[in-house]
């Protein structure tokens, strides 16, 4: 695969809300998830 064809997108924090441990990071969980969502949709309307 070249180069410029890889792309990494990471969500982090995404188990904060099944963690109760992690539960103060539910809504950077949610926010990350949701940018890495909007990222995957991005990238996979390039080969169009």
């Amino acid at each position: 695969m070249a180069e410029e064809n890889l792309h990494v997108v990471q969500a982090a924090m995404t188990r904060a809300g099944d963690v109760p441990a992690l539960a103060r990071f539910r809504e950077l969980g949610d926010r990350s998830l949701a940018e890495a969502c909007t990222a995957v949709n991005a990238l996979a309307g390039r080969g169009r």
